[in-house]
């Protein structure tokens, strides 16, 4: 199962990796390359940043539904006992309190 700090460590990594690639981008511009010699320069930085979002978000993605499916596991006997009463209902039978 995740642990909440890998999380936050992936979220600090993109974190960075993108706060460097703005930071290249605006050393770029004020060097005054044109934009083509830009995107070349800046091609391997915004790759990295995007894997580290992409990373980020996965883990995110995971620990949020690990949360989601435990409560629904949890939930799942009061669900069945609904599910087992309502039917009672339906053929007549009366439900114990």
């Amino acid at each position: 199962m995740m642990k909440k700090q890998t999380l936050e460590q992936l979220k600090a990594t993109a974190a960075a990796a993108w706060e460097e690639y703005k930071a290249a981008e605006e050393a770029a511009k004020a060097s005054g390359l044109k934009s083509k010699e830009r995107y070349e320069l800046l091609k391997p930085l915004r790759a990295k940043a995007d894997a580290a979002h992409a990373a980020a978000y996965d883990a995110s993605k995971k620990f949020v539904m690990n949360g989601l499916n435990k409560i629904i596991r949890e939930a799942a006997p009061i669900r069945a006992k609904i599910k087992s009463d309502r039917k009672a209902v339906y053929k007549g039978v009366p439900i114990a309190a």
